[in-house]
């Protein structure tokens, strides 16, 4: 069966996006001054800064050179460094010809598994030095020679996988996967820097894809940077939705949009240094964001009295760093650094991955790496030590439930069908849990309703995983019960995303609806969770007044939540669902959807210790099959 609202996730998700953004049009108007867009822009930087919360201390480099190639126009050098204690990276060095001080680039890598020694980004490396550009190309984490889950390489086939599974990871100790990108980035310019050739003067930073994300990123950041070439990224967080478009961890700063900010801002924040935009006309990242953004900030930079410092260039084709725009950007940074463009500059040649390995195994983790999630673990640890006693407010605030649901809640009466499997009339109920919102209430009975039935002793509500519809989620009991279906989930489940794969995958459109819900500073889960309670308020006012929530994987985290914050639960039971978020920490490998998870939560508790307080305040708590880090199937 169909799903009823198959696109009432992607539509509340948009309007909340929409109404955290339309002030900017206001305020933005009323900006007409030098020093008032100055003083925005040093506002826009500072918050910036706050949301990606880099360290304050930079450790010991410890910065070698493990070999070096020799070519007509150039060399490459090996170069491997430690962003933070015992976390390699692993670069490659490209050396102009003749004495120096060269001006400077930072090459940051788009999501290509072989890291800096993909093609294109050797020829665009090879470039910039025949120009006379010192530059520095790093590979990402989970790229080139940086796996970080190097034993599980049959199971994690795409490098988008290993910054999401990192990223869920920090996400519950409150990290976020963008910052530990950015780091790295600001600790290779650290080194680009203080290289004796180099003319720290003059500082470029470029790439496309996530290279132009984490480019856009160190604009913001990074202050030493003088001129950047963000491509294939610069567009709006509004059109990436609109075009149902699922991102990698890094490309989600946490609460960006609940502050009043677009994806562009990231530019905003860099204003006036000079600031060349490139796009393609077929890219998934909307050309039309692009061309908003660049009005934006076209407007940024005049008043600043720098209108020729902000460009935009747009290539025929698609996704790609192509070479009309390596041409631009290289004339660009050129024109920036007071550079003569060489004619006929001559094409760098392509070597084998393994020529370009600054490692000897061609892996930091063979070097003695340690792995990212051990570094999550070591947050964990410290969270732990500093974690107060359980309390349901200090859940409530941290799922992002501002406030309980209250008064009278509109519903529809849904037509109702015979459930042949189950033996049961099914009668449907849409509860308006919040505006344009429908939590479907399903009553199994052997009659028909076309209103809310009335009240048994205990009123028995099931939370499926996904759909009671598509699997056996339990034994139907003999008594008439309820199962409830919250926003995104059963006769909700979204129509959107890559519908080729599982609703559930690890980059697919139910982790974009979570990811958006943390740009708006809250949590899916949470938004839920709230579903949950409206509804339990909703059948109170229809004198239903003790509850038994029974819950199965994702339903159970909801079932559990719920009962913690609404005291007419008398039992919960809990099938396939996850024990402790303690158990995604201690895995290298877990598969719970980012959709189950809130920030920081394991700052405030964990699941056995809501469940301990349940039974602390009278209440039953059955677990049956609890789940580990593997998520029970769809």
């Amino acid at each position: 069966m169909d799903a009823l609202f198959p696109r009432m996730l992607q539509d509340y998700v948009e309007r909340r996006v929409d109404a955290c953004l339309a002030p900017r049009a206001a305020w933005f108007a009323s900006i007409n001054t030098r020093a008032a867009m100055a003083r925005q822009v040093a506002a826009v930087r500072a918050d910036l800064r706050n949301i990606y919360n880099l360290p304050a201390e930079k450790t010991p480099l410890h910065a070698r050179l493990t070999g070096e190639i020799k070519t007509k126009s150039y060399n490459i050098q090996k170069v491997i460094y430690e962003s933070r204690p015992r976390f390699f990276v692993t670069a490659n060095l490209y050396v102009p010809r003749g004495a120096g001080p060269f001006p400077c680039v930072l090459v940051l890598c788009e999501h290509a598994d072989i890291g800096k020694a993909a093609p294109r980004y050797q020829q665009l490396c090879a470039g910039l030095a025949a120009q006379g550009f010192l530059t520095l190309i790093i590979d990402p984490i989970g790229q080139g020679e940086r796996s970080q889950y190097l034993e599980y390489k049959q199971q994690i086939t795409r490098c988008v996988m290993e910054h999401i599974l990192a990223g869920n990871q920090q996400y519950l100790v409150g990290g976020f996967f963008g910052a530990w990108r950015a780091w790295d980035a600001v600790r290779g310019l650290d080194f680009l820097l203080a290289l004796p050739q180099a003319n720290p003067a003059v500082a470029g930073v470029t790439g496309h894809s996530g290279g132009g994300t984490m480019s856009a990123v160190m604009l913001a950041l990074d202050e030493r940077l003088t001129m950047g070439a963000p491509g294939c990224f610069i567009t709006t967080y509004r059109r990436n939705l609109q075009n149902e478009l699922a991102a990698d961890s890094e490309q989600y700063p946490p609460g960006i949009i609940g502050r009043g900010y677009e994806l562009y801002d990231h530019l905003t924040a860099a204003a006036p240094r000079p600031v060349l935009i490139l796009a393609r006309e077929n890219d998934y990242f909307d050309l039309r964001g692009a061309r908003e953004a660049y009005r934006h900030l076209r407007r940024v930079y005049t008043l600043l009295g720098k209108p020729a410092n902000i460009r935009l260039v747009v290539e025929k084709g698609g996704h790609g760093y192509g070479p009309a725009m390596g041409a631009a950007m290289a004339a660009f940074f050129c024109r920036q650094a007071g550079i003569t463009p060489a004619r006929n500059a001559p094409a760098g040649r392509v070597f084998e991955p393994a020529e370009l390995n600054v490692t000897r195994g061609g892996q930091v983790a063979l070097a003695g790496s340690r792995p990212i999630y051990e570094f999550t673990r070591q947050a964990y640890r410290a969270a732990r030590r500093r974690r107060p006693v359980f309390a349901p407010g200090r859940l409530q605030s941290c799922l992002g439930i501002a406030a309980r649901p209250a008064g009278a809640l509109p519903y529809r009466v849904l037509r109702p069908f015979y459930d042949s499997r189950r033996q049961r009339h099914v009668s449907r109920f849409a509860i308006e849990t919040e505006a344009q919102v429908f939590a479907v209430l399903k009553c199994f009975s052997r009659e028909l309703w076309f209103h809310v039935p009335a009240a048994e002793k205990i009123t028995t509500i099931h939370l499926p995983h996904v759909s009671c519809l598509t699997a056996p989620e339990w034994r139907p009991p003999e008594t008439d019960y309820f199962v409830l279906d919250v926003r995104g989930l059963g006769e909700s489940l979204p129509r959107t995303g890559r519908l080729t794969e599982p609703f559930l995958a690890r980059c697919n459109a139910d982790f974009m609806y979570a990811s958006y819900c943390d740009l708006l500073g809250d949590s899916l889960l949470g938004r839920r969770v709230y579903d949950v309670l409206a509804v339990l308020r909703f059948l109170r006012r229809h004198g239903h007044a003790a509850f038994s929530l029974a819950g199965r994987g994702l339903g159970g985290l909801h079932a559990l939540m719920a009962a913690v914050l609404d005291r007419h639960v008398r039992d919960v039971t809990l099938t396939d669902t996850l024990a402790s978020y303690a158990a995604i920490i201690q895995a290298d490998l877990h598969d719970w959807p980012l959709s189950g998870m809130a920030r920081g939560i394991l700052r405030y508790g964990d699941l056995p210790d809501m469940v301990r307080y349940l039974k602390k305040t009278g209440r039953q708590v059955k677990i049956n099959a609890p789940a580990g880090a593997a998520c029970p199937a769809e």
